[in-house]
Parts: C-alpha cells; structure tokens; sequence
C-alpha cells in the first residue's frame, strides 16, 4: 500500500518541463521585454502587445519564441514612414542595438517585431554577438538603422547554422558597412536566406548580403545554404561572396533593383542556380 500511495502522490506534482507563456504590454504581468526574458524559462513564449518599448534586448536563454504583434505578417512593404506603435511592437533604444542574441543551447525564434536603432559604428541593428546559434529562425521583422549609423542591420559576429530568416524587411543606412553581415569567423553553414527585402535609404553604397570568409556560407549536415526570392535594392553591391566564403550555396530567383552591381563573388566561391 504505501508504494501505490507513493506512485499517486508522484502522479499529482506538476510538470516542470510544461512550457509557459509570457505576456509583455500595458495591464499584462510584464511591461517591458527584457523582464518578461529574465522570467522566462527555455521553451517559453514571450507575446509582446503593439507599443513602443525603448530597450537593449539581451536574449541568454533558449529555447525561447518572441512573438510580436505582427508575427506571421510578411514585414516587406508592411511600414511606410515611421512604424505605428497602435499595430507594430517597436524595439526602438535610445542608442545601441535593439537585440542582441546571445544564448546556443537551443533554437531562438523572433516573429513579428519592427526594430529600429542607431548602433555604434562596426555594431548593428539586431547581433549575435557571442554565443554560437542554433537553428535561429528569425522571420516577418521590419529592422532598420538609424541615418547616418555606420552599422549593420543584423551583424553576427559568431556561427548561426541552419538559421532561417524570412520575410523581413531591412533597411540599411547610407553609412552602413552592410545590411546582412555575416562574420568571416562564424560558419553559416544551412543558411536560409529567403523572400527578404534588403533596401538601403540614400545613396548606394555598401553591400546588401556580405558573407566574407572561407567556405562558411555552404551545406551543414541538415541542408544546403539557399539564398533565393530576395530583393536587394540601393547597394554598391547586392550580395558579396567575398573571396571564398560561398561552397555550394544555392543562389536562386533573387531581384537586383539599383545596385552598383548584383552580386560579387572571388575565384574561390562556389555556388550554384
């Protein structure tokens, strides 16, 4: 008897593994995002309401969803002007990057937000600025840099393999080194690139998509890197290769408007239609 009523008892104590979700907006437990992150645990969600929030995000923890009141909406041409804080969640910091993902021990997925920031020059927008990622899947954002920023619009600065990012819209500033900068020290290996609008407000100049480094945009064991269905509009150049960074990448069905030119790659590259 007492081994049954043991094994009952073990029945009725709760799941620690159930996943939670975090709710981020005026009148819900949480108004800002980063303290909604700090109380969330690996495999939560974190549902951020339209509004305005000045912050440096910082993301340590994972698995984790941010969701944001556009998540699911394609980004490309969802903002004219400004983004609306009754209808967009804006991440918009005083100074600095709007988000920094800095957490590997599982997939991160962002949805659904509009960005926009001035980063210190040799910065960006949204960074991966120390961990290695896995799996990120970052789709249907606006993110844009403030004019004159000399930083990037999303800069990793370590590995993201088989990272998807999709449907967004971003917006580069005259100054801005690239709008997608993909670090020569990182292995993008699986990279999905796909049915993104890559713009730059005034005069072309830097590159759209800037891979540089040796053959670490290609297959991972899970995929091969697929760049395709993308715009690359106002740039000096809309995808930079660099010398050999591209090993078989599939680059495919992509849009170059207003480009110095539409794609540069050196002797060393290798990429396929």
């Amino acid at each position: 008897m007492k081994t049954h009523r043991l094994f009952l008892l073990s029945l009725a104590l709760p799941f620690s593994s159930e996943a939670d979700t975090l709710r981020v907006g005026p009148g819900e437990a949480h108004v800002s995002i980063q303290s909604a992150i700090d109380a969330a645990s690996p495999g939560d969600t974190i549902e951020v309401a339209a509004g305005t929030y000045a912050e440096n995000l910082v993301v340590n923890k994972s698995p984790l969803v941010l969701r944001g009141a556009r998540a699911g909406q394609d980004a490309r041409g969802r903002v004219t002007g400004a983004p609306d804080p009754a209808t967009e969640s804006i991440i918009a910091p005083v100074s600095g990057s709007g988000l920094d993902l800095a957490s590997a021990t599982g997939a991160i997925t962002v949805d659904g937000f509009s960005i926009s920031s001035s980063p210190a020059a040799g910065s960006g927008a949204v960074i991966a600025s120390s961990s290695p990622l896995a799996t990120l899947a970052f789709s249907c954002n606006r993110v844009a840099v403030g004019a004159g920023a000399a930083a990037s619009v999303l800069r990793f600065e370590s590995s993201a393999e088989d990272a998807t990012i999709s449907r967004n819209s971003f917006v580069a500033s005259d100054a801005s080194p690239a709008a997608v900068e993909l670090e020569a020290s990182g292995s993008f290996d699986g990279l999905h690139f796909v049915e993104n609008e890559v713009l730059r407000s005034g005069p072309a100049s830097g590159a759209g998509l800037l891979a540089d480094g040796a053959g670490n945009l290609g297959a991972s064991a899970l995929r091969t890197s697929l760049i395709r269905g993308n715009r690359f509009e106002g740039h000096s150049v809309g995808i930079d290769g660099g010398l050999d960074s591209l090993s078989g990448a599939e680059i495919s069905s992509n849009l170059f408007q207003g480009n110095g030119r539409g794609f540069s790659a050196g002797a060393g590259a290798s990429a396929h239609a």
